[in-house]
């Protein structure tokens, strides 16, 4: 109370005074940035209307003597319609583009044109562009940049890394059908080697009874030699005997008829 009772009236209007006039300024500025990329909007557009009619080889002259532009500071004008004209009401009345973005100076709007537009006003959410400088602004767009294209480059990486992956699984498959294959005509081979070593011992089986057979048939015929031979010892005894028999029964003949 005791300080209340020393503040005099003067001072807490003056107080009060000041508020209000940082206020207004505020708006003000605001106001006036929304302004100047409105009123830079609508002259880009009238710029590329007279660029058309302009005739070829006489833009730059007509620049310098008509509004005293530089062909780079038209072209920046022509860009800011480009890019926010096309969603531009007539001047000073509410726009389309984020209210974020109109309130920005006509520097950090221009600066803000390196993005695409679906990328403006999350990049101006998530940084306080408004209270940036514009190199800042120019530096922080720069790192979003190299952040987008460390972001793409891994995207690229983890897409090739996937094809590779794709393509190593597909090897495998193939390998594995491969394999299986392999197993199945080796298992084929198995199985014609089975039969193969089954008919080789039937044929040895078969060689041992011809073999044992051959040995019997020459048992047999050595056996029917022997016999042979013993009639033919037999057959020759009588015909000798025969003979001796003849030749006295003719010997007697001939004596008697001597």
């Amino acid at each position: 109370m005791y300080e209340m009772e020393n503040v005099s009236f003067e001072e807490i209007e003056s107080s009060q005074r000041l508020q209000q006039l940082a206020v207004e300024i505020i708006t003000f500025d605001r106001q006036a940035k929304i302004t100047a990329v409105s009123c830079a909007i609508e002259i880009g557009e009238r710029l590329l209307e007279a660029k058309e009619l302009v005739p070829h080889g006489e833009w730059g002259k007509w620049l310098k003597e008509n509004v005293n532009y530089s062909q780079s500071t038209a072209n920046n004008f022509m860009r800011l319609y480009r890019e926010y004209g096309s969603d531009q009401g007539s001047l000073f009345t509410t726009v389309a583009n984020s209210q974020a973005i109109m309130n920005l100076d006509v520097s950090k709007a221009l600066a803000l044109t390196v993005l695409p537009a679906e990328e403006r006003e999350e990049f101006v959410a998530e940084h306080d562009v408004e209270n940036m400088s514009t190199r800042e602004l120019k530096d922080a767009l720069q790192e979003n940049k190299e952040l987008k294209r460390q972001l793409e480059e891994k995207e690229k990486q983890i897409s090739q890394a996937s094809v590779q992956l794709d393509t190593a699984i597909s090897e495998r498959q193939k390998m594995e059908t491969r394999l299986q294959e392999a197993v199945n005509q080796n298992a084929g081979y198995e199985k014609s080697l089975e039969v193969k070593v089954e008919a080789a011992k039937k044929l040895e089986e078969a060689r041992k009874a011809a073999e044992e057979k051959r040995r019997q048939s020459e048992e047999k015929a050595k056996e029917l030699q022997r016999q042979i031979e013993e009639l033919k010892a037999q057959s020759q005894e009588p015909d000798q005997q025969m003979f001796g028999e003849l030749r006295e029964q003719a010997q007697r003949e001939a004596e008697q008829r001597f």
